[in-house]
């Protein structure tokens, strides 16, 4: 069991960081102030060290400062938990030797992601340091070195190969730049990972047919993990640099729309770019350096030629989708797409979730994470949100009336709509004016949005019951501060965050809070949906420990009104799936 040391002296925010940790499945110490921290880390060596800046005597930077300067506790991987955000600060902790930063508030599923990517990290460089450098020339090729989706080479591969150069051309440049696909977790949330696997395929094929032209100058092309791809060269990047022009041609390529299983996807591309050995002589440096480099500040230089780039391509990305959201809803672009929930017990539909899809003539399907973001932010939500009410309740209505099997549909609230005065009377006359059931509308409200300001959820919530819709709960489980609040709001359903229910067979942390969740919604009468099922073993999980209902790839994509209909008339059963 890997050993975690959490250096923060408020008493509160250590008892939560140590709780989420040990249901991560590690093993958890604690100091309350960075002279008890320094003891324990030398006495204790931990795997990696959480610790907060600003403490009374010895801050983060000092500890940070004596970590690095005991033989004993130099290469321990430190993580800083802060509530500033400063540019500034974060470099300052950069160049003492911090490994990453995570701002407070965070969310337990934030802390365990930074804490696991750290590890990996550190177990990858400790794997490569365990053997002598030598030429990837001379060294047989192994799976290990290369991703498993995409099959280019991997951070191994990528720490290999540098180290190799590194040792050959001493102190000569190397140019590391770094791309990230965006959106791609947007894309992963709406389409699944499936898709998104098939997506970054050929977003490799595309990286790999231009490594393998004739005249690139590229040296190695990299896939570090998810969303993200790294670019090797020998040599400055300068604006009459071969490479600036290199990589836009390639930008140009990746920002094509790409066509998978019917649906039309662009995305577009964030670069970085760190110079070694100016800035950084490891290749963690060089990417936190990449990382960092988007936004310059009074200590750093301006943008490079070819993050300028790809800045003005997503600028001008972002323009073209924000005037064409302001009119897709009169050109009629958007639909409703709805996901079956099945009844555990039964196999048996009995509901759906409505999901709001944009597809555009030219680019293509654009994923609604992204483009809900961009409705927010231009206050268009309110009347999108409004159009995909009375959608839902004008498909209930037909439903109902050809006789179709009853079922209710749950429609996300924004935060937006929320908030507004009149929300309540809005749904009182969506009601009204198409004259559906309102035991058919479930409305889900994510936990976060509940917790904003508890006084006014509640009196909000319990109009909203008056009118007779159901309430759920969206992504629960992904915050825990609202679990002594469960008891105040009126709602009928919670929704288990599918950050959770991802390898919830492998996760003997999230397997643990699942169960408590399942547990104490059977002890309050609530109904328990697990979101995001996609494996065999995930539902088998969800069914032994009596989960009402479940949605998920694994039984269904999205499907078009006529599709889902089909299913109802057809009293479509999954018992078969799920015995």
């Amino acid at each position: 069991m890997q050993k975690i040391l959490v250096i923060e002296d408020e008493p509160q925010i250590r008892a939560n960081t140590q709780e989420v940790l040990e249901l991560g499945n590690f093993l958890v110490i604690t100091a309350e102030n960075g002279q008890a921290g320094l003891k324990l880390a030398e006495e204790e060596q931990p795997d990696l060290i959480l610790c907060d800046i600003m403490m009374p005597e010895l801050d983060g930077y000092g500890v940070l400062k004596a970590l690095r300067h005991q033989p004993a506790t130099a290469q321990i991987p430190i993580i800083f938990l802060t509530a500033r955000s400063d540019q500034a600060d974060i470099r300052r902790g950069m160049n003492l030797g911090a490994d990453d930063y995570l701002p407070k508030p965070f969310e337990p599923t934030e802390l365990l992601r930074a804490v696991n990517v750290r590890l990996k990290r550190q177990a990858t460089l400790a794997q490569y340091f365990s053997h002598s450098a030598q030429s990837p020339a001379n060294t047989a090729e192994k799976p290990t070195e290369y991703d498993s989706i995409t099959h280019l080479p991997n951070w191994l591969s990528l720490q290999k190969r540098f180290e190799y150069w590194r040792h050959q051309i001493h102190d000569s440049p190397l140019t590391l730049v770094l791309l990230k696909i965006n959106p791609f977790s947007a894309i992963r949330h709406d389409l699944g990972h499936t898709f998104s696997n098939s997506l970054l395929k050929e977003i490799a094929e595309r990286l790999r047919s231009h490594w393998n032209s004739a005249d690139t100058c590229i040296d190695l092309t990299v896939h570090l993990g998810t969303d993200q791809f790294a670019l090797l060269f020998q040599g400055v990047a300068s604006p009459l640099s071969p490479l600036v022009q290199e990589i836009d041609r390639l930008l140009e390529k990746l920002t094509q729309p790409f066509h998978i299983n019917n649906h039309k996807v662009s995305i577009f591309v964030d670069m970085g770019l760190a110079i070694y050995p100016d800035q950084g002589v490891d290749l963690d440096s060089l990417i936190t350096h990449a990382e960092k480099c988007f936004e310059p500040t009074p200590h750093q230089p301006g943008p490079s030629p070819l993050h300028l780039k790809a800045a003005n391509r997503s600028k001008d990305h972002r323009l073209s989708l924000e005037t064409s959201l302001r009119q897709a809803l009169e050109k009629e672009e958007f639909a409703i797409y709805y996901q079956p929930q099945i009844d555990l017990k039964t196999g048996r539909i009995t509901g759906a979730e409505a999901l709001l899809r944009w597809a555009q003539p030219h680019t293509g399907f654009i994923p609604t994470s992204q483009f809900l973001t961009f409705a927010e932010e231009t206050n268009l939500m309110i009347p999108i949100g409004e159009w995909v009410l009375y959608a839902v309740c004008n498909q209930i209505k037909e439903w109902h009336a050809t006789k179709r099997e009853p079922v209710t549909v749950a429609v996300n609230i924004s935060a937006q709509q929320f908030r507004q005065a009149n929300f309540s009377h809005k749904i009182h006359h969506i009601l009204q004016t198409t004259q559906i059931d309102p035991l058919f509308l479930d409305l889900e409200l994510t936990e976060s949005l509940m917790m904003q300001d508890i006084d006014l959820t509640i009196s909000t919530l319990q109009t909203l019951k008056r009118l007779g819709v159901n309430i759920a709960i969206d992504d629960f489980g992904a915050g825990y501060s609202s679990l002594r609040h469960l008891q105040l709001l009126p709602f009928d359903t919670l929704k288990i965050d599918q950050q959770f229910v991802r390898n919830i067979d492998k996760n003997p942390g999230n397997r643990v809070i699942v169960r408590a969740i399942i547990q104490m919604a059977h002890n309050l009468h609530i109904n328990t949906v697990a979101e995001g099922v996609e494996t065999a073993r995930e539902l088998a999980f969800f069914k032994e420990h009596n989960c009402r209902a479940m949605q998920g790839y694994l039984f269904s994509h999205p499907l078009r009104p006529t599709e889902f209909e089909q299913l109802l008339t057809s009293k479509a059963n999954f018992s078969a799936n799920i015995a």
